[in-house]
């Protein structure tokens, strides 16, 4: 509800996410009915093959995935005008905003995930349910990801050849009119000198990446800023109306290829945890209901956690992206203490109280779960230090280039 009271900006930015949404829900009315004959086939043939009750899960688990897409895909556009509009003005607002709206569709794929696969286990009583609703899932993620990775493929070479026939890059989205306005106004020259002030150059500096964060306080928003940011906008309503057909295929394909494309593999990915996790807890461990419960444990808790810190982050308009990435970080830092915290007190009830596992077996749960939380974390440190700017490999290849 806090997103969809948000403005939505000028009404041409409006119309356009109403095209590139109406274009979106075409392809998914002409794809869905294909979808599900292919499905029902699929279904007649594991039906012969197995028994109805892993058919069944099957086709549930289909429909959750589609259910998933659509959700991921109709918060990106609710939140996508208003969230082009947000930036134009606040910076602390516009990240909050972003983070929540995306945190609806990726939030959305873990509680589906734990809502099918719970109600699959209630109602089947069986593990090869779970499996049943794994495939159906991992069907029609892998028919999304695929086939809109095709279909915005296709768009983005259309859009490469009406630019070759036109002569001119459709993709620009006349950005050099935005640059000359910006030079219009000579923000970095009020004093007319011929040479960048001071402040403007601070301020440049805080707003830069790469730049050192100086802690001392500098005004960031000036009232010849905040009318150029009014004037830019004016300026996105224009360009959108001399903008080609083409550019909201582009749109389009990139909205199912990503949006949707990753909301069904989070899903799929959730779902085939699960399953092989709940399995391999029943038949490996002596205490099968604990070992089928702590997965979902995990999961559940990761999802509470993250729907805690999504409603705050840390964010000033003098933050650079490198204070604001820390501050993302750190949410998830919070997070994956949360759920430490609770493995270890569900593990230690398990072994103080009910006496259901050794103290060696307690240890071993949380040492495991503690490396699974910190391997995604460090994999993300090893590659944003092999690929970021702010770090020796790149910063080297940039200077003997």
């Amino acid at each position: 509800s806090e997103l969809l009271v948000q403005d939505m900006g000028v009404h041409r930015v409006k119309n356009l996410g109403d095209v590139i949404n109406k274009g979106v829900d075409c392809y998914l009315f002409r794809s869905v009915p294909i979808t599900m004959v292919i499905m029902t086939t699929i279904a007649g043939f594991v039906f012969f093959v197995s028994d109805i009750r892993f058919t069944l899960a099957m086709l549930a688990g289909s429909a959750t995935c589609m259910c998933c897409i659509n959700m991921g895909i109709n918060m990106n556009f609710e939140g996508g005008t208003r969230l082009t509009h947000a930036m134009n003005y606040d910076l602390t607002g516009s990240i909050a905003l972003a983070v929540r709206a995306g945190a609806i569709g990726g939030l959305s794929a873990h509680s589906m995930s734990l809502m099918g696969m719970v109600s699959t286990w209630i109602i089947f009583k069986e593990a090869n349910a779970l499996v049943g609703f794994g495939v159906g899932v991992s069907i029609i993620a892998f028919y999304t990801r695929i086939a809109g990775g095709i279909f915005a493929k296709g768009c983005d070479i259309g859009s490469d050849f009406v630019s070759a026939m036109l002569g001119e890059d459709v993709d620009d989205y006349n950005m050099d009119s935005m640059d000359a306005l910006k030079q219009a106004h000579n923000i970095h020259d009020i004093d007319g000198d011929g040479e960048e002030d001071s402040a403007h150059g601070e301020r440049k500096q805080v707003v830069d990446p790469n730049a050192y964060m100086d802690e001392a306080e500098v005004g960031f928003i000036t009232h010849e800023e905040a009318v150029l940011r009014t004037k830019i906008e004016k300026q996105m309503e224009e360009t959108l109306t001399t903008m080609h057909p083409v550019n909201y295929l582009d749109a389009i394909g990139e909205n199912i290829a990503d949006i949707g494309g990753t909301s069904s593999d989070l899903l799929e990915t959730m779902c085939v945890t699960l399953s092989t996790a709940v399995i391999l807890g029943a038949k490996a461990h002596e205490v099968p209901y604990f070992g089928t419960s702590l997965p979902f444990n995990i999961i559940a808790t990761g999802t509470v956690g993250c729907s805690v810190v999504s409603y705050y982050v840390w964010c000033h308009e003098k933050h650079s992206s490198n204070r604001i990435r820390r501050s993302l970080q750190l949410n998830l830092f919070i997070v994956v203490v949360f759920v430490q915290c609770v493995v270890f007190v569900s593990c230690y009830l398990q072994y103080k109280v009910y006496h259901t596992i050794s103290f060696s077996r307690m240890t071993n749960y949380c040492l495991i779960t503690a490396l699974g939380l910190i391997a995604p974390e460090a994999c993300a440190a090893i590659c944003e230090y092999f690929t970021s700017v702010n770090y020796p490999p790149v910063s080297w290849i940039a200077k003997e280039a």
